[in-house]
């Protein structure tokens, strides 16, 4: 298989088969009316870019396929995990949060729900440093986290040697 990686629209998904590649949309019914049931050679996950999507559809969905939400404000977005939480019956979940303020509630709701967690962290603001620091605390140090939170290097099993997006 290809090293690169291909993070495209799930409307290009079609054109790309046979190339590893995660196919990602706003809206879950697209995934799953575009996916195709059975897999598809290369596809390796998908990624759902608003949490604010009804989720039935690739819940109900009976291929199971890695799912990673990514969420881009971790202050006004965390509530909004607890939808997504029956999606851990068919899929493994990570959920991709940017270092910025309201990330230590982020990764905490998140690992409550048995999420994995992949920091995004950019260059984060000075105030974000001590939520920073309390998120490594809470992951190093409280024992009910059973999931990784890990910086972008850890993927969920999808390799990123090289990444194109579409």
């Amino acid at each position: 298989m290809d090293p690169i990686l291909y993070k495209i629209p799930v409307s290009l998904a079609k054109s790309c088969r046979g190339k590893a590649m995660i196919a990602r949309s706003t809206d879950p019914e697209e995934l799953v009316s575009t996916l195709p049931d059975e897999g598809s050679d290369g596809l390796l996950g998908a990624q759902l870019l608003d949490l604010n999507a009804d989720v039935e559809p690739l819940a109900g969905w009976h291929y199971s396929l890695p799912v990673e939400l990514v969420m881009s404000d971790p202050l006004t977005q965390y509530p909004l995990l607890y939808r997504h939480a029956k999606l851990l019956d068919k899929h493994p979940v990570r959920v991709s949060i940017p270092v910025v303020e309201g990330l230590g509630k982020a990764v905490k709701v998140a690992s409550s729900l048995l999420f994995d967690v992949k920091l995004e962290p950019g260059q984060p603001a000075p105030e974000v440093a001590s939520e920073l620091f309390s998120v490594l605390d809470f992951y190093l140090h409280h024992s009910a986290v059973s999931q990784p939170v890990a910086p972008p290097s850890n993927n969920l099993g999808w390799s990123e040697l090289c990444m194109h997006e579409l």
